[in-house]
């Protein structure tokens, strides 16, 4: 089996300076359940959603978290070289201030990466939020578009994304909505424009 690159050797239970825990996964070396690194970054607001993608050219994992009390969104980083350290790199959104336009959410909580866009539901506001991530050369997360709004979608309330669809939990109108991702949010996003 190989992680990362690296031999995981059965016979001794090591990998490169780690060790299997009691349930079967490779490990820090001294650890019991298989914890690695955690964050108590002053960013953080109650934290809700979660959405992790690993970045194989620059080596890296990417963690987005929708900060619900601080009506934010940042982003941290973990990389191979250092996988103990998670690193507040960017965020979007308005600290402690809420509102509905382009740079401002109410309440983000759940959202979803599809290795260019990263999804929000902004719960309070009833809309799905689309923002750019930039990686390279500097992290950045840049408004592109949103969908919904009152009588579209009421209090959604999660979101996901799988070949190429948006899965959203539409809970104020206890259903599952299912769009195709870069069609119906961009084409929303005109229409809502062009005749607002």
């Amino acid at each position: 089996s190989y992680e990362h690159g690296g031999k995981y050797d059965f016979e001794r239970g090591t990998f490169n300076g780690t060790q299997v825990d009691r349930y079967g996964h490779v490990t820090l070396a001294n650890d019991t359940f298989g914890f690695v690194a955690s964050s108590n970054d002053s960013h953080l607001g109650a934290p809700m959603g979660t959405a992790v993608y690993y970045n194989s050219s620059l080596k890296l994992f990417e963690i987005f978290v929708a900060n619900s009390q601080k009506h934010t969104i940042t982003k941290f980083i973990s990389t191979d070289e250092k996988p103990a350290i998670i690193e507040y790199v960017a965020s979007y959104g308005v600290e402690n201030e809420t509102g509905s336009d382009e740079e401002h959410f109410n309440t983000p909580l759940g959202l979803t990466y599809d290795g260019t866009y990263l999804y929000v539901s902004d719960w309070q506001n009833n809309r799905i939020v689309k923002l750019y991530n930039q990686s390279s050369p500097i992290h950045k997360l840049t408004y592109m578009c949103q969908y919904g709004g009152t009588g579209v979608l009421n209090k959604p309330f999660d979101v996901a994304w799988s070949n190429g669809y948006l899965y959203i939990s539409d809970a104020g109108n206890q259903r599952i909505v299912k769009l195709i991702s870069e069609y119906a949010i961009s084409r929303s996003a005109r229409y809502q424009r062009r005749y607002a």
